[in-house]
Order: C-alpha cells, then sequence, then structure tokens
C-alpha cells in the first residue's frame, strides 16, 4: 500500500466495491491536483462547477511521469504542449486516448460532478469500472430511479459523499459497519469513514427487501497516524 501524500491538495485513493453495480478505483478529487500513482500519474486535474453549464473538468499533460494524452482530432504531446489544458465537458460522453488505450468518459448521472473514465481493454490494476473521480463535497448515488447507477431490486438508495477528512456512507433503511471479528454492528442511516480509520472497511447495507448489498472500501494509503 502507497504512503499518503503529506499535501493537503493530493486527491485520496480508495478501491470502491459495490454489489450489483461493480469495483472502481476511487479517486476524491481537490479542486487542483495531480494523481500521484496509477495508470494516470502525473495527470493534473482542475474542476470546476459553473451555474449554468454544470461541472467542467480540465487536464494536462506532458509531465515526464505521465502517460501521453490524445483528443481526438489534437496532436502528441510535446514540451511545446505541456501545459496546455484539455477541457472535458461532462454533458455528453467523451472519448480520447492515453498512450496506446482508448479512454471512456462520463458524468455518472445527471448533475453529477462526478467523472467515471473507463479503459478499453482494460488496464493491469485498474478496477473493471475504470477510475472514479469524486471532488470534495460532492456525492454519488447507486440504486433506483435518479442514481447514477441504478439497480432494478434496489428500494433505496445509498449514497456515498466525499469530504476532505474522508467519505460518508449513507442509506435511509440502515448500514452496518464490519467488526473487527468479522461480524456487524448495528444499522445507523449515516456512517463516516475517516482517513485514520481501517483500511479495509466493509458495510452491509439495506437498501433492498432481499439479501443486504455489501460495500466495500479499502484505502489505498497509509493513514497519517499510521505513519
Amino acid at each position: 500500500m502507497a504512503s499518503r501524500p503529506s499535501s493537503s491538495t493530493d486527491p485520496w485513493h480508495w478501491r470502491l466495491i459495490v454489489d450489483d453495480v461493480g469495483e472502481f478505483d476511487l479517486w476524491v478529487m481537490p479542486p487542483d491536483c495531480v494523481l500521484p500513482q496509477g495508470p494516470c500519474q502525473g495527470l493534473r486535474f482542475g474542476w470546476e462547477l459553473h451555474l449554468q453549464s454544470g461541472p467542467r473538468w480540465s487536464l494536462r499533460s506532458g509531465q515526464a511521469s505521465a502517460p501521453e494524452l490524445r483528443l481526438p482530432g489534437g496532436h502528441r504531446g510535446s514540451r511545446e504542449r505541456e501545459e496546455e489544458i484539455h477541457e472535458i465537458d461532462l454533458s455528453a460522453p467523451t472519448e480520447f486516448w492515453m498512450g496506446p488505450r482508448r479512454v471512456h468518459s462520463r458524468r455518472p448521472a445527471e448533475g453529477s460532478a462526478a467523472m467515471q473514465w473507463t479503459f478499453e481493454g482494460g488496464l493491469p490494476g485498474v478496477a473493471e469500472g475504470g477510475c472514479l473521480f469524486l471532488p470534495y463535497g460532492h456525492s454519488l448515488s447507486f440504486g433506483p430511479r435518479q442514481s447514477a447507477w441504478p439497480v432494478e431490486d434496489w428500494k433505496e438508495s445509498i449514497t456515498l459523499a466525499a469530504t476532505s477528512d474522508g467519505l460518508t456512507l449513507a442509506c435511509a433503511q440502515g448500514v452496518r459497519m464490519g467488526l473487527e471479528d468479522g461480524d456487524f454492528d448495528e444499522a445507523q442511516p449515516l456512517r463516516e469513514v475517516p482517513l485514520d480509520g481501517a483500511a479495509h472497511r466493509p458495510f452491509w447495507c439495506v437498501a433492498r427487501p432481499g439479501p443486504p448489498v455489501f460495500v466495500t472500501l479499502e484505502r489505498q494509503f497509509e493513514a497519517p497516524s499510521a505513519r
């Protein structure tokens, strides 16, 4: 597991696994940051939330440790183009190349500031659902109706929210947190997942009338208190 970067402007990296939905590399992002590891290492991300046009992400390529980035109709990266900013308009799905792989970019839900990247053909070490970028102060929902990932037999949504201190997981019918002995505690509607907590944390969510929905969060860095 990688050490946590010391800067407060660095993103937090988690592995998110949700029953019936999928597995993701989850990055909790400040407004401007550089990914410190993984296939997108070295790419600088920025995002803004415009009142009229909604969320807009931008990225810069050309750093020594970053993979080559080519947007459709663009040119290969060069030293003269290092600081050129490419904008990703989340009002419609976007495709571009990163090195030899085509990247499919989309906004998971209407009005959401989150962004999901999936890599054509997959990438070693990257979850099947690809990379999920979630800005501080925003949330994503899994479940019925207008959720980012609708699931047919769910009656309640599970909402994952990002803060500068960690994550929260909410479900109206209750969330049970995994204990060290493998059991789960009593259900609560909202659970906090702090950065200095356990690196591997399973949850049991009452989101449907049948079997519970299991959500697992694995922190991909060492917490400050562990250093």
